[in-house]
């Protein structure tokens, strides 16, 4: 099965609304359309809710990896993973859509238990990714 992990966006609409129609960046939209085409299950990696499932009703929130410190940023990868784990399993391919501070902690760990894991947008700077997603 292929699972792909999808960062949320510092972009928001204001309010309550599905995951999936809460963050409101280019980015983050054309990953999704790319996700739903090529994963058979996709989630959104949060700093607030760690995986979410894409209709969850969230409300706006202002939390990002990048004010956690390192070791917070190591408990929360603890937690993705326990809740990855819950929804696949060590044969799954995981397809991370997301920056490096999304994937830092998270990548090894995976490969350690045996997942494959694919990176398409790992060194690309954002307007290539968005090129690159918008080809794809």
């Amino acid at each position: 099965m292929k699972i792909a992990l999808v960062s949320c966006a510092s972009k928001k609409h204001s309010g309550r609304h599905q995951a999936q129609d809460l963050y409101n960046s280019p980015l983050f939209r054309k990953s999704i359309a790319f996700v739903k085409k090529e994963a058979d299950r996709w989630y959104i990696l949060s700093a607030k809710y760690y995986l979410l499932e894409p209709k969850k009703i969230i409300k706006n929130y202002n939390k990002s990896l990048r004010m956690l410190s390192r070791e917070e940023r190591k408990k929360w990868a603890v937690k993705v993973i326990k809740l990855l784990r819950k929804k696949s399993v060590p044969q799954d391919e995981i397809i991370i859509l997301a920056g490096t501070l999304y994937r830092r902690d998270i990548v090894p760990k995976l490969k350690d238990m045996g997942y494959r894991v694919k990176i398409p947008l790992e060194d690309k700077p954002i307007g290539k990714q968005l090129q690159w997603l918008g080809k794809h």
